[in-house]
């Protein structure tokens, strides 16, 4: 096995290539930054979006597996980011030619965003209407693409629905995060919907489900998810006896209207048979970006 890996200096990519490294992975980081030096990683130069030699860098690469996690993540910005429809066609060029190359398998980075409103916990093969934004309706698009191309030419393709990922080094203005400076007094607290059910899962996790899905994974969807529902408040409340803290100035502060999605969980039974189980409680994930922040 060799990966062809994209996103590799991103939240969930780094922590993917920390496990690929531990495991002596043979790895080819295609993108626009370096990753730091490790002796299995090479690193090819390469904008997805606009790199006219793209075919010949895939042929370079020579790798068996594609682990396809870049993206436009720009926090706030993604959801309707007019580059969500060139990423579409990007992931499509660089999957036919991967195959072309000899590629035999590939996993793409999805998200629990492909979803439609659901008060209850998500399934992949159930249809919840369409999404409610353009990076979900992207992501969808670009699934239902590469899982036909897949299917019709041979490559071997799991779509990985990733849920809430959290954990060290994540940005600063997502929720777990920004909850964490506002307990710690470093920002004013903020109100939000505390009733919303979220599905929060270490990266580490996710990174572990990466693996999983790249060894034994199938030509089918996953969902990257924890299948546990903590609502915003729960998890303000938890930081919050993480920190010795109070967060009831905090929590008086939820907005009283009902939230857009109310529940946002995925089952995850599909990957629990591939024998993945996630390590971290929410408890202890939480804790490890806590006791990384005070030694800060």
């Amino acid at each position: 096995m060799k990966v062809l890996l994209t996103g590799a200096t991103g939240f969930i990519g780094k922590a993917f290539l920390s496990l690929l490294s531990r495991h002596r992975i043979p790895v080819v980081v295609l993108g626009r930054h370096s990753p730091e030096p490790s002796p299995d990683v090479s690193f090819i130069p390469c904008d997805l979006l606009n790199d006219v030699d793209l075919k010949e860098k895939v042929i370079q690469a020579k790798c068996s597996h594609l682990v396809h996690l870049a993206w436009n993540v720009e926090h706030g910005e993604f959801w309707h980011a007019a580059d969500n429809l060139d990423w579409v066609a990007a992931t499509c060029r660089l999957t036919t030619l991967f195959r072309q190359a000899g590629g035999v398998a590939a996993i793409f980075a999805g998200s629990c965003a492909e979803y439609g409103r659901s008060d209850q916990i998500l399934l992949e093969h159930l249809d919840y209407g369409n999404p409610h934004t353009l990076y979900g309706v992207a992501k969808d698009s670009v699934r239902r693409l590469v899982m036909s191309f897949g299917e019709k030419h041979q490559l071997r393709c799991s779509w990985a629905r990733i849920f809430l990922p959290y954990g060290p080094c994540e940005e600063p203005r997502r929720i777990v995060p920004s909850v964490l400076t506002a307990l710690s007094g470093q920002r004013t607290p903020f109100a939000t919907e505390l009733d919303s059910k979220r599905d929060f899962i270490h990266v580490r996790d996710v990174a572990e489900a990466l693996w999983v899905l790249l060894q034994v994974g199938e030509h089918d969807v996953y969902n990257l998810s924890s299948g546990q529902a903590t609502s915003i408040s729960e998890l303000i409340q938890q930081m919050a006896e993480l920190l010795s803290t109070d967060a009831s100035a905090f929590l008086a502060l939820g907005k009283p209207d009902t939230p857009a999605f109310p529940v946002l969980v995925g089952d995850n039974s599909k990957l629990l048979k591939l024998g993945w189980r996630p390590e971290l409680s929410l408890s202890a994930g939480l804790s490890t970006i806590i006791t990384g922040s005070k030694m800060l």
